[in-house]
């Protein structure tokens, strides 16, 4: 089992609008539905154009964040472009 959002939490996401979501460990499996294993992928991405960033290191954020007291940013993020890729490597930019 992996950690992590659970399909329940797409109409929340959708209501909401998110429209950018990072984590260690994007989706919870297994899902526990066989015909879509990967709920929060092939639903957010494909019908709801939710963009997914796995794996980010945010402890040198944190750390920013907490000995400056400032907590939002503009974050800026450039996906290589790969014709006909769902995905790509990312280095994600916070400017403070």
């Amino acid at each position: 089992m992996h950690p992590g959002l659970a399909a329940a939490c797409l109409p929340w996401l959708h209501a909401k609008q998110i429209s950018v979501y990072l984590g260690d460990c994007i989706e919870y499996l297994p899902s526990g539905f066989d015909r879509l294993p990967f709920r929060l992928h092939q639903i957010g991405i494909a019908a709801m154009g939710l963009v997914l960033v796995d794996n980010c290191r945010l402890d040198e954020l944190v750390a920013t964040c907490r000995a400056t007291r400032q907590y939002d940013f503009l974050l800026v993020i450039g996906p290589l472009r790969l014709k006909g890729a769902t995905g790509s490597p990312v280095n994600p930019l916070c400017i403070l």
